[in-house]
């Protein structure tokens, strides 16, 4: 699959939105849309590197989610990087775009420093060992959910300043409704 960067996509609305004067609310559009596919691309993400920990985990191979969590760390990397050099864009885009930076360093955070313990489990690791490591992964997992609703919350408003409606299917909604 091939990535646009950020900062060319809204370089790119940028000259679109003036060359076909739409307005600053559609802008503040397009800007909400590529942050939310980039968290929601991370969340299919992460939910085949947890898929792969279930396996792992049976047979004692954690040492192979290295690969999965290396395009993860990759995949943010260059998504934080272009979202820091993206202008923000709407009427309250300055605080959406620190928000989401926000979500996405912790996501960064808790991939490097917490799914990178799961490599170094192996079949002969105790259930302690396991324990401890999942326990450090759980505490990321909170601090997710909080940073999940102050995104959230900055989005709504985003939302309501620039006059567009959220959808509120999350990833796994819509992935259910079009398997069914």
């Amino acid at each position: 699959m091939k990535f646009i960067p950020l900062s060319l996509l809204v370089a790119t609305m940028a000259v679109a939105c003036t060359s076909c004067n739409l307005n600053g609310a559609h802008q503040a559009v397009l800007f909400n849309d590529e942050v939310v596919r980039v968290g929601q691309t991370l969340t299919a993400t992460a939910t085949v590197w947890a898929d792969s920990l279930t396996v792992y985990r049976q047979t004692g191979t954690y040492s192979r989610l290295a690969s999965q969590r290396v395009k993860m760390e990759n995949y943010l990397d260059h998504h934080i990087d272009d979202l820091v050099k993206a202008k923000p864009v709407g009427i309250g885009g300055a605080q959406f775009k620190n928000e989401a930076l926000n979500y996405l360093r912790l996501e960064k955070r808790m991939i490097s420093d917490g799914f990178k313990e799961f490599e170094q489990l192996s079949e002969n690791s105790s259930d302690d060992e396991r324990n401890a490591v999942s326990r450090k992964a759980s505490a990321f997992i909170k601090e997710e959910e909080q940073a999940i609703l102050a995104f959230k919350a900055v989005q709504k408003k985003y939302a309501a300043d620039n006059n567009f409606r959220l959808e509120t299917k999350d990833l796994k909604e819509q992935n259910r409704s079009r398997d069914h």
